[in-house]
This record gives structure tokens, sequence and C-alpha cells, in this order.
């Protein structure tokens, strides 16, 4: 019985994609019938094997190339598998407005009416969000969700979103920008409430870390100096009192103090050095990577003296 359900299923969609053409400005080929037919059976048994990338990818051509409701009805249904509702409702409800025809496959009939009840039910399965912004004077906030723009006059009212992970933020000029990722489950509205405060253009783009990286960089690449400068002197002494390395002016423990010094200055020159360069690095990476707009205002001194060196920073963050 099974196998002879799935015989009649396909019989269905060879017909339906055979008819197609009074649904489409240009007439398809019988190749191009053959194409689709393949790019939607392909694309439901990678639906049922749980693809659903792959499985909206062929539909998607199928549809692309027969524009019928029955390619419309795969195509919703696999991008509701996807995650994607609000596209696939787009989609069902645009298999409800294709015209019919009184010649036309059963098929196609069928199609409209799943579709049509497929976009009813995705209706109260879409979350939204209702979006607030607190701080700066009404209409001056710019809010996106998963970088799209939201309209000033949309907030504070129902913003339909695809379920799962999405983030929000808004930003004002003369704030301090704000991000929230929420989490929003099917057929439910969650508030999102995001305050500004005062003082975003003044480098709240930029990391705290990167701050606190550099100075330390450049605290480490001061002490890698001094122990160079040290180590240099060391040099200086071995080369006047230890001619050819006989050091006959010091005692056995002078000459191994001596020696310690030098192999100790070395060790840490080169340990600091390396270890400064790189939190100097890392700071300059988080400088940069801020946002342009929040740089303007912020500053890094870096001083220097014998043996130690660090900076003064001029940001809010």
């Amino acid at each position: 019985m099974a196998r002879w359900q799935k015989a009649c299923s396909l019989i269905v969609v060879a017909a339906a994609l055979a008819t197609a053409g009074g649904a489409r400005a240009a007439e398809p080929t019988a190749a191009d019938r053959e194409r689709a037919r393949t790019l939607l059976l392909d694309g439901r048994a990678k639906l049922d094997a749980g693809d659903a990338r792959a499985a909206v990818k062929a539909f998607r051509a199928a549809h692309a190339i027969m524009g019928v409701p029955t390619t419309g009805l795969d195509l919703a249904r696999g991008l509701v598998a996807l995650g994607r509702l609000i596209e696939a409702r787009n989609v069902a409800l645009d298999v409800t407005r294709s015209p019919g025809a009184p010649s036309e496959p059963g098929a196609f009939t069928r199609a409209r009416i799943a579709a049509a009840k497929l976009a009813e039910d995705l209706a109260a399965r879409i979350p939204a969000l209702v979006i607030e912004v607190s701080g700066p004077p009404g209409g001056e906030a710019e809010v996106t969700v998963d970088g799209a723009a939201v309209p000033p006059e949309a907030l504070g009212l129902l913003w339909k979103v695809d379920p799962g992970e999405r983030s929000v933020e808004a930003t004002a000029a003369g704030f301090r920008r704000e991000r929230r990722t929420v989490r929003v489950q099917e057929g439910t509205t969650m508030p999102v409430k995001l305050t500004l405060s005062a003082g975003g253009a003044t480098g709240a783009g930029v990391p705290a870390w990167a701050f606190w990286s550099g100075g330390a960089g450049l605290v480490a690449l001061g002490l890698s100096v001094g122990f160079a400068v040290d180590h240099a002197s060391v040099r200086s002494t071995v080369a006047e009192d230890c001619p050819r390395n006989l050091c006959a002016r010091y005692d056995d423990a002078a000459a191994d103090a001596l020696e310690a010094r030098w192999n100790r200055d070395i060790g840490l020159a080169v340990g600091l050095g390396a270890a400064g360069l790189a939190g100097i690095g890392a700071a300059v990476y988080g400088i940069v990577t801020a946002a342009p707009s929040t740089l303007a205002d912020a500053a890094i001194t870096p001083w220097f003296a014998p043996g130690v060196a660090g900076f003064t920073c001029r940001s809010v963050f």
C-alpha cells in the first residue's frame, strides 16, 4: 500500500509539471519540465532526510523553472523546515494568489488549498519583538534587528521575526551603542527594552581590554628596555675588567654574580620585549577594529622612564 501511494504521488507531480505552461508567461520545454521534476523529487528526498538547506535549494530551482502552485508549496514547506517562517508564509500566500484555469490539473487546486492552510498556520507561529528605546529624543535612535533597519515608526509595535536567536542594536549620536541578543520562540511576543546612555561618541566602541592590553604591553616593553640597558652596562664592564674573559680582578663570587646578571638581563630583555610587543599588537587590533565613529575622541599617550613605561588614555568605556 505504501509503495502504491508513493507511485501515485510521483504521477501527480509529473502531471502537474507537465501542464505548467498555462501558469507561466513562457511555455516550458520538455527539458525544463524534466529538470524541474528531478529537482522537486530530489528536494523532497532531502527534506525527508533532514537536510532542509539542500531541499530548499532544490525546491527554489524547481520553482524558478516552473512557477506553479505545487513547486511553490514545496518551497514554502522547505522554508518552514529551515526556520524561515516569514519567507515561507510569503511564498505560500503567493501560491494562493496564483490565477487558476478551468483546465488545470487538480494538483494545482489542492496545492492552493494547502498553501492557504499553511499561511494561516504560520501567521500564528511567527513570533514578534516589541522594541522600545529610551535615552535619546524620540525618533533619533537607529535600530536594527540582525542588521536590518527598523523604522522609528515601528518602535513599540509588533516587529515580526523568524524564531531563533536575534540581535537587536540601537545607536544614536552622542550615546553609547546598546546591543542585545535574544532568543525568540515560535508564537511568542518578546519585549526588548534598550536604554542608551550619553557618552557613546567618546570611545565607547573601543573595548576596555584593548587599553589594558596596550598598557601592560608598554610596561613590559619599558622593562625590557631597562634590562637591555643594564645588559649593555654589564657588557661594558666585562669588556673593560675581563679581557679575553679572564676576570683576574674579581673573586669567584663576584665573577659568578656578574655572569648571573649578564644572563638575567638577556633573558628578561628578550622575554619582556616579546610580551610587550604582543600586548601592544593586541591593543592596536582592538582599537583599529572598533567602530570608526567612536575613535575620534579616544587617545592613548605612552610614556617611558629608565626601566619603566606606561600610558595615559582619554576615553569612556
